[in-house]
Protein backbone atom coordinates (compact mmCIF):
# COMPACT_ATOMS: atom_id res chain seq x y z
CA UNK A 1 0.00 0.00 0.00
CA UNK A 2 2.88 2.50 1.06
CA UNK A 3 4.50 1.59 -2.88
CA UNK A 4 1.13 2.36 -4.12
CA UNK A 5 0.66 5.96 -1.89
CA UNK A 6 4.14 6.99 -3.77
CA UNK A 7 3.27 6.05 -7.03
CA UNK A 8 -0.39 7.92 -6.96
CA UNK A 9 -1.57 11.07 -6.36
CA UNK A 10 -4.35 13.14 -5.07
CA UNK A 11 -4.75 16.46 -6.45
CA UNK A 12 -6.66 19.12 -4.58
CA UNK A 13 -8.48 22.43 -6.27
CA UNK A 14 -5.69 24.50 -5.80
CA UNK A 15 -3.48 22.42 -7.60
CA UNK A 16 -5.86 21.93 -10.54
CA UNK A 17 -6.24 25.88 -10.48
CA UNK A 18 -2.53 27.11 -10.23
CA UNK A 19 -2.31 24.00 -13.55
CA UNK A 20 -5.35 25.64 -15.25
CA UNK A 21 -3.06 28.82 -15.15
CA UNK A 22 0.19 27.95 -15.85
CA UNK A 23 0.35 24.42 -17.16
CA UNK A 24 2.33 22.51 -14.48
CA UNK A 25 4.73 19.95 -15.86
CA UNK A 26 4.26 17.82 -13.39
CA UNK A 27 0.49 17.17 -12.98
CA UNK A 28 0.60 16.75 -17.01
CA UNK A 29 3.12 13.75 -16.89
CA UNK A 30 1.03 12.21 -13.96
CA UNK A 31 -1.87 12.59 -15.85
CA UNK A 32 -0.39 10.96 -18.57
CA UNK A 33 0.58 8.21 -16.30
CA UNK A 34 -2.87 7.76 -15.31
CA UNK A 35 -1.45 8.38 -11.37
CA UNK A 36 -4.22 11.09 -10.55
CA UNK A 37 -6.53 10.45 -8.58
CA UNK A 38 -10.06 12.96 -7.92
CA UNK A 39 -12.54 13.69 -5.09
CA UNK A 40 -15.83 14.44 -6.22
CA UNK A 41 -15.88 17.52 -4.34
CA UNK A 42 -12.79 18.75 -5.93
CA UNK A 43 -15.16 18.46 -9.02
CA UNK A 44 -17.52 20.27 -7.81
CA UNK A 45 -15.14 22.99 -6.68
CA UNK A 46 -14.06 23.35 -10.19
CA UNK A 47 -17.55 23.18 -11.23
CA UNK A 48 -18.01 26.35 -9.25
CA UNK A 49 -15.75 28.57 -10.65
CA UNK A 50 -14.47 29.21 -14.55
CA UNK A 51 -12.31 26.25 -15.84
CA UNK A 52 -10.76 26.97 -19.22
CA UNK A 53 -13.11 24.69 -22.29
CA UNK A 54 -15.26 24.31 -19.00
CA UNK A 55 -17.56 21.73 -20.84
CA UNK A 56 -14.72 19.53 -21.78
CA UNK A 57 -12.37 20.43 -19.03
CA UNK A 58 -15.10 18.88 -16.05
CA UNK A 59 -16.04 15.70 -18.39
CA UNK A 60 -12.07 14.81 -18.17
CA UNK A 61 -11.82 15.45 -14.61
CA UNK A 62 -15.15 13.10 -14.29
CA UNK A 63 -12.88 10.50 -16.34
CA UNK A 64 -10.49 10.55 -13.80
CA UNK A 65 -10.36 7.50 -10.73
CA UNK A 66 -12.13 8.62 -7.82
CA UNK A 67 -10.01 8.82 -4.69
CA UNK A 68 -10.85 6.35 -1.97
CA UNK A 69 -13.97 8.41 0.23
CA UNK A 70 -13.87 7.27 4.42
CA UNK A 71 -17.62 6.34 6.18
CA UNK A 72 -18.38 9.45 8.29
CA UNK A 73 -17.62 7.19 11.22
CA UNK A 74 -13.95 7.11 10.01
CA UNK A 75 -14.15 10.75 9.59
CA UNK A 76 -15.15 11.59 13.31
CA UNK A 77 -12.83 8.11 14.94
CA UNK A 78 -10.00 10.15 12.92
CA UNK A 79 -11.45 13.29 14.43
CA UNK A 80 -11.40 12.32 18.16
CA UNK A 81 -8.31 10.12 17.75
CA UNK A 82 -6.33 13.28 16.68
CA UNK A 83 -8.23 15.63 18.49
CA UNK A 84 -8.97 17.76 15.84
Amino acid sequence: LKDLKMCIRDRDTSVWVEHFRNNSPELVNLLSQDRVLIHPMVIGELACGTPPDRSNTLTDLGDLRGAQQPTVSEVIAFLNTHKL
